[in-house]
């Protein structure tokens, strides 16, 4: 059962399930427009043997958006916190996209606090490109709060519901690989309704906040000059059809992180840990199991 706590000046939707007597901790570091249900395949391949950690940003779905700017720096100190009051020492980390980023930024800071390190789908540096798309979601989500705020209140959850419809649409291509979209449109179809079934005037709000953080890793939060620094032992996946996220970024981060493990699933898109999930739980395991001994 999720539960919120209070982490600085936000509440912070949090949930604990799986071995609570366990002294090894897995913590799953979500995408940007994801929630904590987003991993529900993947805790359960774990929560036999571990204690499994979930959460929602600042800024993200449930959790608090509170004004901005957001960077990656303090996010990385609030998931920080958050272990804390769990009263968390260690971690192994499984991330993907923004969680990754974030999980980079958090291996950089406090080393002592991560045991392992899973990477999916992300980057440590960015490109005018790759800036541009995800500042697309970015002005999708500011438009969509400035016109909600206009309409009558009884008009505002039927116009946020179908601007949750056209906001996944629109990303639906640059996420999943497509072979996974022509084999399991019914996934995606679930996905949008259940993104309309829950959208809120917060979703917007925060994802406006977490796209202008993210631009920030073009320059002034670029991680690759200190990947270096990251001495867990680290696994790297990327899917081979990634156009948000491409390959080539994935490698940048294996090339600097130092004795990582690096993995391509060929025909897998930006969302290969939901394409290849058991692959992916298989892989972490074993990355965990050979990090633990």
């Amino acid at each position: 059962m999720a539960e919120f706590v209070r982490v600085r000046d936000f509440n912070c939707k949090y949930e604990v399930t799986g071995n609570l007597s366990s002294k090894e901790n897995i913590l799953f570091l979500n995408g940007i427009a994801s929630t904590i249900e987003s991993w529900s395949y993947h805790r359960k391949q774990f929560e036999t043997d571990y204690k499994v950690i979930g959460l929602e940003y600042r800024g993200q779905w449930h959790s608090d958006a509170t004004p901005g700017p957001y960077t990656f720096k303090n996010h990385a100190e609030e998931v920080v916190e958050l272990l804390k009051i769990l009263e968390v020492n260690k971690v192994h980390i499984i991330s993907t996209s923004l969680g990754g980023e974030i999980a980079m930024q958090l291996s950089v800071d406090f080393p002592e606090i991560v045991q392992s390190l899973t990477v999916i789908a992300s980057v440590s540096e960015a490109d005018d490109i790759l800036v541009s798309q995800v500042g697309r979601w970015g002005a999708f989500a500011k438009d969509t709060i400035e016109q909600h705020d206009i309409l009558p209140k009884e008009q505002r959850g039927d116009y946020l519901k179908g601007a949750a419809h056209s906001f996944l649409h629109n990303a639906i291509p640059e996420m999943y690989g497509n072979k996974f979209y022509n084999n399991n449109f019914h996934v995606i179809k679930e996905r949008d309704l259940q993104f309309m079934e829950n959208i809120t005037r917060n979703f917007f709000a925060g994802h406006q906040l977490l796209c202008e953080m993210f631009a920030g890793i073009a320059d002034k939060e670029k991680m690759t000059p200190n990947l270096h620094k990251i001495k867990c032992p680290s696994l790297i996946i990327a899917g081979g059809m990634d156009i948000l996220k491409p390959p080539s970024y994935s490698k940048i981060i294996a090339d600097n992180i130092p004795d990582s493990d690096y993995v391509v699933f060929p025909d897998a898109g930006h969302a290969v840990a939901i394409e290849r999930a058991p692959r992916i739980c298989d892989l972490a395991l074993g990355h965990i199991k050979r990090s633990s001994k």
